[in-house]
């Protein structure tokens, strides 16, 4: 029974639905706990819809909760990672992120673009798109938007060409997507950019 909640919960969770599918979730995932006391996996689900909620100190509750439960568990660790992005707390989330990265031994595409998007937020692109890199190559372009991610900071570091691919793999993988219309703008100015770029280095 425990487990069919829980399951509930992640179906409905995925769903969405506003502030009452949220409420339907929180709720399934606190039967499931109620039924099953030491469930980690509910704990990490009900932090991520109180994290949706920006209930961040009840959210830090659920994965201390997980992780007393289950130690060494890296989705708690990239939840939390998560959780501390949002308080802001820019280097408890790079410890986080970084500590479910060893816990999964370097498997955690959502550690490693949590932590890409703190280091793009802290003017350490060249970390930001070692990180997105990582996490494209073993989502295996299941999410789009992290060539958006990808494509933004290789425009910081000037790397046009390399930008423009970015975003060129993001339109074949969402031709459709909300930021598809600005991201073919975006590419035609980085065009003109690399060609500059390119007559400027030839010598005359």
């Amino acid at each position: 029974e425990a487990e069919l909640a829980f399951q509930q919960a992640e179906e409905q969770r995925e769903k969405g639905g506003g502030e009452e599918g949220r409420k339907l979730s929180t709720d399934l995932y606190r039967k499931a706990l109620k039924l099953r006391p030491r469930f980690p996996a509910a704990h990490v689900g009900l932090a991520r819809v109180l994290l949706s909620q920006e209930q961040h100190d009840a959210a830090l509750a659920e994965i201390a909760a997980a992780r007393r439960d289950r130690p060494g568990y890296a989705e708690a660790s990239a939840v939390e990672g998560r959780i501390l992005r949002g308080i802001p707390d820019e280097e408890g989330a790079i410890r986080s992120f970084q500590r479910s990265i060893r816990e999964a031994r370097g498997f955690q595409p959502e550690a490693h673009t949590g932590l890409g998007l703190v280091l793009e937020e802290r003017g350490d692109h060249e970390g930001a798109v070692n990180s997105f890199r990582r996490a494209i190559a073993q989502l295996s372009d299941t999410e789009p938007v992290l060539y958006e991610f990808l494509g933004r900071n290789l425009e910081k570091l000037e790397r046009w060409k390399d930008a423009v691919a970015a975003y060129e793999k993001y339109l074949e993988l969402a031709p459709t997507g909300s930021h598809a219309s600005a991201i073919n703008s975006i590419i035609e100015q980085l065009r003109q950019q690399a060609a500059e770029a390119e007559q400027q280095s030839t010598p005359p």
